[in-house]
């Protein structure tokens, strides 16, 4: 309503536009939206050329959709907005995501070309992966914590003075606490999608893919009859 009545008294040769830092913030969205769409793209491009299968641009795609459950929840739980910190947090989460399910839909794949049952080779491939995945969820987690709630500690006093000058809440945090933040939530959802979710839907898949097949067949079938 103000800026309506400041339009309305200005004169016609004059114009109001949004300047500054919000008009930088606009920009940095537009740019990190440009990004991640060109990297979903190129993502899928690469996936294409290596496992030559839609339904695992399918499944690793869902799987990074889903991860941003997390994002949301953390933002309801600490009660923050979304900001450019949170955006490049989801950027790093989708690429953490890819790249734990690239590993292991290549492993799944692997063992059915070896002849293994889907069952068998998803459940080899879960195991296999569950220490690698779990490890690189806890050691980010914990790494982003002192930066997330601003954990101050001055080595350099404590060495010369005995005195750590142990603080939390520092200025950085506020810059940074955000993307922490999402981090941290969004990294539990995305063990448990990556190593429960991803398998359930290989398994989906396999069984969809087996009916059409079943239905394909039986109508060639009659067909001939």
């Amino acid at each position: 309503d103000v800026l309506a009545g400041l339009l309305d008294e200005m004169p016609a040769d004059y114009s109001l536009r949004f300047a500054g830092e919000l008009e930088e913030q606009e920009e940095a969205f537009d740019f990190l939206a440009i990004a991640l769409i060109i990297g979903i793209g190129l993502m899928a491009i690469v996936l294409i050329s290596k496992f030559n299968r839609l339904s695992v641009i399918f499944i690793i795609i869902s799987a990074v959709i889903l991860t941003m459950s997390g994002v949301i929840m953390g933002m309801i739980a600490t009660q923050s907005a979304f900001s450019l910190m949170t955006f490049l947090a989801i950027v790093s989460l989708a690429g953490i995501v890819a790249d734990d399910d690239i590993v292991l839909s290549e492993f799944i794949l692997r063992r059915m070309k070896k002849g293994e049952s889907v069952n068998k080779a998803i459940i080899e491939g879960s195991a296999s992966r569950f220490r690698q995945v779990t490890l690189t969820a806890v050691t980010t987690i914990i790494g982003l914590v002192p930066l997330t709630f601003g954990f101050h500690f001055d080595f350099q006093g404590l060495f010369t003075e005995l005195q750590p000058n142990f603080q939390v809440g520092s200025e950085n945090s506020q810059f940074w606490g955000p993307l922490g933040a999402a981090v941290i939530a969004g990294l539990p959802v995305a063990t448990v999608v990556t190593l429960l979710v991803v398998p359930v839907l290989y398994s989906v898949v396999n069984s969809v893919q087996n009916r059409g097949r079943a239905i394909l067949k039986l109508d060639n079938s009659t067909t001939r009859h």
